[in-house]
């Protein structure tokens, strides 16, 4: 027996609907119950989800998405203009296409808001623990940072001088609060750009050349491949820092554009922000690392992993070992880091020692335990494969031999300590790379 739910009750449900997904699917199952409500105010209905979708940030996102929708479909009518981006249509038009280009973002904006909040806010865990408020600050700042990228691609070809005043007048119409708190965003998102182009598997480009908007910014760390930022080499950065500078030195700001200072203008309050490093008693914060991040690590140690730094003696040098180690080492680099979380592990538990998985240590400290147990677990991982290992080289991993001696190289095992000629010797761990 249907029920009889009054029309205000009908569409109090039907307004905190979570997404337009879920409206459709309600309106078919349930027509005599609601459907008719929704004929009598779609509108008031559609914009009530749409906040549901992007939240406080509705108006940014509103316009973005708008905008998204004709930058890739090449809109001949594309009237955007980078005064549009804090601005919303009354009565609002909300077009289904739109209510499409609105989810997908809002799903970026989501996925990004968790790698923040992982990197400024609360290691210990993958999805944000930002507040309301500080979700708001954030995504505001992410959709403008998005609009002024949109701006750049429509006008990529224009006077570079005319795209800079553009981006400056549009910033003067923000309070100082609201340029710093877009600041910071968008550094954050360079500095994604620079981890994936850090810890993709072929990547050797220069990640200051890239300017991507934040979906593919997304997709690429999704993937953790470059190729998606590839469409984006142009002159942006530089038309938008210059238009941030010059706002600044207009308004007398001084800001201190260190990362623990620019998170501050979105983030109230910083889970840990006085941890220190179990080993090494290093005060790191947020910086350290432990179970829940080590998937991240993948941006921080791939090069040196790629290279074979970490491993001891004169190893890296030894043509033999070298071709198998990188070629291992590649195939562990891949989507979302979880494969290298899973090295991590194994090298932690390849003994027992002064080393606990279940702490939380330094980017520093992490590359010294690289250091001792790396060449053990590339051991382990061969003999693991079926590898049956030669006699151990007297001089292990410091041998010189190995260095110009192809035929001695795969005749001997140099993964092993020297019992002979020089002492046993780990390279110094060199200073982390400035984390992004």
């Amino acid at each position: 027996m249907p029920l009889n739910i009054p029309a205000d009750v009908a569409d109090h449900i039907l307004c905190s609907l979570p997404d337009f997904g879920t409206l459709a699917t309600t309106l078919r199952i349930s027509k005599n119950m609601f459907y008719s409500v929704f004929q009598t105010r779609p509108t008031s209905i559609l914009r009530a989800i749409a906040f549901n979708v992007a939240g406080p940030a509705f108006p940014q996102a509103y316009r973005i998405a708008i905008a998204v929708q004709q930058l890739e479909e090449d809109d001949e009518e594309d009237d955007y203009e980078l005064y549009d981006i804090d601005q919303l249509d009354t009565p609002l038009h909300l077009q289904r296409k739109h209510t499409i280009y609105l989810e997908q973002n809002a799903r970026v904006a989501s996925i990004l808001e968790d790698l923040f909040s992982m990197r400024s806010k609360d290691r210990r865990t993958t999805k944000s623990c930002l507040t309301p408020s500080e979700s708001f600050r954030f995504k505001r700042a992410l959709y403008r940072c998005w609009g002024i990228n949109i701006f750049q691609q429509l006008h990529k070809e224009d006077d570079p001088q005319d795209n800079t005043k553009l981006t400056e007048q549009f910033l003067a119409k923000l309070s100082t609060t609201e340029i710093l708190e877009l600041a910071c965003v968008r550094a954050f998102l360079l500095g994604l750009v620079d981890w994936i182009c850090a810890a993709a598997p072929t990547s050797v480009v220069n990640p200051n050349e890239f300017d991507p908007p934040p979906n593919v910014i997304m997709e690429a760390y999704e993937k953790c491949e470059i190729n998606d930022m590839v469409d984006f080499c142009y002159d942006s950065r530089e038309t938008y820092d210059e238009a941030f500078a010059n706002i600044l030195r207009k308004r007398n700001i001084d800001a201190d554009n260190s990362e623990s200072e620019r998170a501050k203008r979105i983030v109230d309050e910083v889970f840990g922000l006085n941890d220190q490093c179990h080993r090494c008693n290093a005060v790191q914060g947020v910086r350290l690392w432990g179970k829940n991040n080590w998937h991240y690590l993948q941006g921080y140690l791939k090069r040196s992993l790629a290279s074979a730094e970490l491993l001891p003696g004169l190893l890296c040098r030894n043509q033999t070992e070298m071709t198998l180690f990188r070629w291992h080492i590649a195939g562990l680099q891949g989507a979302g880091g979880h494969i290298f979380a899973r090295l991590v592990e194994d090298i932690f538990d390849l003994e027992d020692g002064n080393w606990d998985k279940t702490q939380w240590y330094c980017l520093n400290c992490i590359r010294e335990l690289m250091m001792q147990r790396l060449w053990k677990w590339w051991r382990e991982q061969k003999v693991q494969g079926g590898a049956v290992l030669n006699e151990d080289c007297w001089y292990g991993y410091n041998c010189r031999t190995q260095t110009h001696r192809r035929y001695h190289a795969e005749r001997l095992n140099h993964l092993c300590e020297p019992t002979r000629g020089d002492s046993p010797q780990l390279l110094t761990v060199n200073a982390p790379v400035t984390a992004p």
